[in-house]
């Protein structure tokens, strides 16, 4: 009886009870697409550092990453690689070496980080030839050719078929420098791994490492990159690689950058933080219109109480009909901010305007929003709590009344 009474009451006023059902769904709207675009915007730069950076995870040798010196490379790398590829959940996988130098132009010089690669392998762990903005990606013919962003090439004055001297020292503790032309300029999209690293085909890196090369002689490498066939499957690679190579490093993105875990870590925190604020905000829109419902059937209650309707009930009564407005709410914000998130899933959402600023922190200009089934059911929660906080006060209200005092109410 109570149930169906709180139905009828919330639509004898019909204009208030719209009122109220339209500010529940906006914040319902409003609060799923903030997260959405939170998360798209989280996963981007993610995915970014894990493509272009860092991979799912990379091996070095034990004491590399606090040391970088050129003498710490990984012994025996080749039969390293062929076991990690022979493993089902690997992708790809490829092996660097990396050398700091200096590298210096006719006008200006700048520490950077070198790294000899294999062109086509490296096209598939990180995409690199698909960041080229000018020129080509490394060619297999010709000798000492280097590609670099377009940020560094700035700095540097350098353009295409610049000349640029690299030097640096070789695992004899030897200066050694070599002479490398500008083919190709890339763009990340993060500024800091763009300032950082040029890359070199591991052929060029050996010949200027080892000027008068011995037929033994191999070029030292020092990093092993792999991605996965899913984000999921690094706890179960991790334990077989620490079972086959345990006197190595072996660590996954969110090691090798903090960042990215802390950003990934954060997510649900953002979710709840969103939906939390938008229904506080909320909760005073549907208190004062609550009670302004209240205080209009003033002298309704009062007949009602003295007919026999205990406080409890009155109590209850005020509770379902804010909990009733809240559901007829849900699902009409919730269905149209699902159609919004979608939409916004495969158009993106352009924010190139601030694209030099997301750079600066290795985010793409562009934004997916990212549908999360588990926000729905918080939301969910969040909104009926919401509900009955936001009853409390006009129910507290009403019971309060005396009931003869109200029926005398005009």
């Amino acid at each position: 009886m109570i149930l169906k009474l709180a139905w009828r009451n919330i639509w004898r006023n019909k204009t208030r009870s719209l009122v109220i059902i339209t500010a529940v769904a906006l914040g319902i709207i409003a609060s799923l697409f903030l997260d959405a675009f939170a998360q798209g915007m989280v996963r981007s730069f993610i995915e970014n550092g894990i493509e272009k950076v860092t991979s799912h995870i990379q091996i070095h040798k034990k004491g590399y990453l606090e040391d970088e010196n050129v003498k710490n490379y990984i012994p025996e790398i080749d039969s390293m690689v062929t076991a990690i590829s022979q493993i089902g959940q690997v992708r790809k996988v490829v092996s660097r070496s990396i050398v700091n130098a200096m590298v210096s132009t006719s006008r200006n010089s700048q520490n950077v980080k070198v790294i000899g690669v294999d062109a086509q392998g490296e096209s598939e762990i990180c995409s690199l030839d698909k960041m080229m903005v000018e020129g080509d990606y490394l060619p297999l013919n010709g000798k000492n050719k280097a590609i670099l962003s377009t940020r560094l090439a700035d700095k540097l004055s350098l353009k295409l078929n610049s000349k640029a001297v690299i030097t640096f020292m070789d695992p004899n503790n030897e200066i050694t420098a070599g002479l490398f032309r500008i083919t190709g300029l890339f763009d990340s999209g993060n500024n800091n791994y763009d300032d950082q690293n040029i890359f070199v085909k591991k052929d060029d890196l050996f010949r200027t490492m080892f000027p008068n090369a011995e037929t033994n002689k191999t070029l030292p490498e020092h990093e092993i990159a792999m991605l996965l066939n899913e984000k999921g499957q690094i706890p179960e690679v991790l334990d077989t690689l620490h079972s086959l190579f345990p006197q190595h490093d072996i660590q996954p993105y969110s090691e090798l950058s903090p960042e990215l875990g802390l950003y990934e870590s954060q997510m649900d925190f953002i979710t709840w933080f969103y939906f939390i604020i938008i229904m506080f905000a909320l909760i005073f829109g549907i208190i004062n219109t609550m009670l302004m419902a209240v205080l209009d059937r003033y002298k309704e209650f009062g007949v009602l109480m003295a007919v026999g309707l205990g406080k409890r009930k009155l109590f209850t009564l005020i509770l379902l009909e804010t909990i009733l407005l809240s559901v007829v709410a849900a699902p009409i914000g919730m269905f149209l901010g699902y159609v919004i998130i979608v939409y916004f899933s495969n158009q993106g959402i352009d924010l190139s305007i601030w694209s030099e600023f997301l750079e600066e922190y290795g985010m793409m200009s562009m934004v997916y929003t990212q549908v999360n089934a588990l926000s729905f059911y918080r939301l969910t929660f969040i909104l009926i709590l919401t509900a009955v906080l936001a009853a409390l006060y006009p129910a507290w209200k009403a019971v309060r009344l005396n009931p003869l005092e109200a029926i005398r109410k005009i």
